[in-house]
């Protein structure tokens, strides 16, 4: 006989399985349970591969939201395709954007240049993120057909970008200019005037090589000349540095015995000049001396003549 399973156990055990599920979901998941969050569409024209649901969405580097969806609409007039991506936004990242304005303020930020636009990721596996930015000036292209989300504008990439100019441009008339220059560049590279050019070109670099070469050994031989010189330079410059001291003290010496001796000849002379002034009494005795000598000279002459005349008047003596 078979045992009934209990319904409080069987219930126990759902609603544990449906509690682990729930913080499984909340622990591991992306958490969007709990967070205020905004959902937008945007438009990108050619491929978007690489871009996966979860990618990231940036604004200047900060993540703002991931991408949540990834659609492919076709036309059925046109048969043209769209690929509307889908992204949720975390508007806590905004300050006060909610429900009520949101409207208002992702147009106010379109006009102002708000733009998303494609990135790689990484170079090794190819993927793709949502980098947005501001671009004023660029056009404002509003391309999808759900009106029930906003709408962000985009831009093409870089390489897109080149892409359409490319596809823009005359391919052909770029071809026939290339080749038409190219030509031109062949006629004038084999022209006679341009190999004589060339030859001329190569001699003259010759010859420059054949002066650098020459210069090179001049100054070989120059600087080989220039080594005994600088040496004996040197020397000099050394034996000079040995000498000039002794030499300067010797002269320094001689400089003071001149001056000492200038300084004694000065006071020589100003003794001197004290000594014969005309009211020195060496002056007044000397000049006493030669009136007395030259009296005696006056006598002694008036004698001479006197003996001269009667030379027997030095035995008569002086007549009274």
């Amino acid at each position: 006989m078979s045992n009934k399973a209990n319904p409080a156990t069987l219930g126990s055990f759902i609603m544990g399985i449906i509690l682990l599920a729930v913080v499984a979901i909340v622990f591991f998941g992306d958490q969007s349970f709990f967070r205020s969050t905004m959902r937008a569409v945007m438009m990108f024209d050619g491929s978007i591969k690489g871009l996966n649901v979860g990618a990231p969405v940036t604004l200047r580097g900060v993540k703002i939201g991931e991408v949540a969806d990834v659609r492919l609409n076709i036309e059925a007039d046109s048969m043209a395709f769209s690929t509307p991506v889908y992204v949720l936004l975390d508007t806590a990242k905004f300050k006060d954007l909610d429900d009520s304005n949101r409207d208002e303020m992702i147009k106010e930020l379109t006009e102002k240049g708000l733009r998303a636009q494609l990135k790689l990721q990484s170079l090794l596996t190819g993927l793709l993120y949502i980098e947005m930015d501001f671009f004023p000036g660029s056009p404002a292209d509003y391309k999808s057909t759900d009106k029930s989300v906003p709408e962000l504008v985009t831009i093409p990439t870089d390489l897109q970008e080149l892409s359409r100019t490319l596809q823009g441009a005359n391919v052909g008339k770029m071809i026939a200019d290339a080749e038409r220059i190219t030509a031109g560049l062949d006629t004038l590279i084999n022209a006679p005037a341009t190999q004589q050019l060339t030859e001329r070109l190569t001699s003259a670099l010759a010859s420059v090589q054949t002066l650098a070469d020459n210069t090179a050994v001049e100054l070989d031989r120059t600087r080989t000349e220039l080594q005994p010189l600088i040496a004996g330079s040197t020397l000099l410059m050394e034996d000079l540095h040995r000498q000039l001291p002794p030499a300067l003290d010797k002269l320094n010496s001689a400089l003071a015995q001149l001056d000492e001796a200038a300084r004694s000849l000065e006071f020589a002379a100003h003794s001197a000049g004290q000594q014969f002034s005309d009211d020195s009494p060496l002056i007044y005795r000397l000049n006493r001396m030669a009136t007395a000598v030259e009296r005696s000279a006056r006598s002694v002459d008036e004698l001479a003549q006197t003996l001269e005349r009667d030379p027997r008047a030095i035995l008569r003596g002086r007549e009274e």
